[in-house]
């Protein structure tokens, strides 16, 4: 439905309540990147990175991170 702002909330009130749970700061990452406000993409983006090491998201969020970072 593309409603971003409304899933964002979802994903900080998941990372406020499971600050381990690595899926929230991938998919706010994703929503932050595209957006903005890519700082606070960059940071979900590095924080997810650090919780999840070696895997298909980490290459993809590597990446994207790399060409945030460029641009």
């Amino acid at each position: 439905k593309k409603e971003y702002s409304k899933a964002l909330n979802f994903f900080e009130k998941g990372i406020e309540v499971a600050p381990s749970y690595s899926s929230n700061y991938y998919w706010a990452t994703r929503i932050y990147c595209a957006s903005d406000e890519e700082v606070w993409g960059m940071i979900y983006g590095e924080l997810f990175l650090n919780l999840e090491r070696n895997s298909k998201r980490t290459d993809e969020i590597s990446k994207l991170l790399f060409d945030t970072y460029k641009s």
